[in-house]
């Protein structure tokens, strides 16, 4: 054992540091390569997912600047009805190009509140119609009927809830049966109130500042309902990026999709060989199973260093050029970063340089 050893040494020492020593002393060059991992990255993904609380929320993923940016929320109100239809003409798609549209969201309350401003609004119209024809002198009588009949129904309300005061003084009721015969009173009056408001505008006011207020009120309605359609094509979603469409099972994710025109890989190097590599250097890459050198740029380096294995590295993005050998996203592969020829002095300094 002890002379294999020391054959091992005598040939090293016989042939392989001559060698070494005469390609120092001559300038002989050599690749220098930093071996890696390379983790593939599409330059966008969109998202398309249900929240926890059943909002919908679409989000993209720029991979170049790993970054998530434009962000959006279909938020619904608690015990609204929505529906999420998907566009049957997606399901046999494999690709979606930007503007696509994908699928429609239906909102109950939204549904409703829109059929019942647009009556509101046909009612006014109507009514800014007819007291534009007539005189001031209806208005007033109009306003007189109402009061008449909102005094009736006061008066209605004001005997049953004495005797239910005096019930409840008595304990023949419980004070639930009591307020709501008491708030059936105070919502009589108040109406009242209104209406005799509403006979002070019309003596008092000139025939144009009622209608003035009538076209201030459907104005209002038009505003509200244009609102409310605007939200409406918020609920129509297309797809904000082009790229593959990626089948998903998830129960809360409804659908993904990948922009490859263009690849990002994820690149971790070790601490010390960083030095070797700076923001916007061109690169040359041996990925394992691609038969030829791919080429890219690094588009960015971390600024902070991570632990993996008991190893400082850095995280850098690189840019492939093209991607004609059809790495996908997701795959992981073992490679090298080719930085070019230097001295073999160099090559056996970087060797050590841990």
């Amino acid at each position: 054992m002890i002379r294999k050893r020391s054959t091992i040494t005598f040939l090293i020492f016989s042939f392989v540091l001559p060698i070494v020593c005469l390609a120092v002393l001559f300038g002989v060059r050599t690749n220098l390569t930093i071996a890696t991992v390379f983790e593939v990255h599409p330059s966008q993904k969109w998202v398309l997912a249900i929240g926890t609380e059943g909002q919908i929320t679409s989000s993209i993923t720029d991979y170049s600047s790993a970054i998530s940016n434009n962000i959006s929320v279909v938020q619904f109100e608690r015990g609204e009805s929505m529906n999420f239809h998907l566009v049957p003409s997606l399901l046999p798609k494999s690709t979606l190009v930007e503007g696509d549209t994908v699928a429609v969201v239906s909102s109950s309350l939204l549904q409703e509140r829109l059929m019942r401003l647009k009556g509101d609004l046909l009612i006014a119209r109507a009514d800014l119609s007819a007291q534009s024809a007539g005189e001031k002198q209806p208005l007033i009588d109009e306003a007189k009927k109402r009061i008449e009949y909102s005094e009736a129904n006061v008066r209605g309300k004001i005997l049953p809830f004495e005797r239910k005061r005096e019930l409840l003084a008595k304990g023949y009721i419980s004070k639930a049966e009591f307020d709501d015969a008491q708030l059936e009173l105070k919502q009589a009056e108040l109406e009242n109130d209104i209406n005799r408001a509403q006979l002070a505008v019309s003596s008092t006011g000139s025939k144009e500042e009622i209608l003035q207020v009538l076209r201030t009120r459907i104005q209002a309605y038009v505003d509200e309902i244009t609102l409310l359609e605007t939200r409406q094509q918020d609920f129509i979603l297309r797809s904000p990026v082009s790229g593959d469409i990626i089948r998903n099972f998830s129960k809360d994710t409804l659908l993904i999709v990948n922009n490859t025109s263009r690849l990002i890989l994820k690149v971790p190097v070790r601490y010390e060989k960083a030095k070797y590599l700076a923001e916007g250097d061109s690169v040359r890459l041996a990925v394992k199973n691609v038969p030829v050198e791919l080429t890219g740029y690094i588009v960015a380096i971390s600024k902070q260093v991570e632990i993996v294995n008991g190893i400082q590295i850095l995280n850098m993005r690189i840019s492939l050029a093209d991607n004609d050998y059809h790495l996908v996203p997701g795959l992981i592969a073992g490679g090298e970063i080719i930085l070019g020829q230097v001295t073999v002095a160099d090559y056996m300094k970087a060797i050590f340089d841990y």
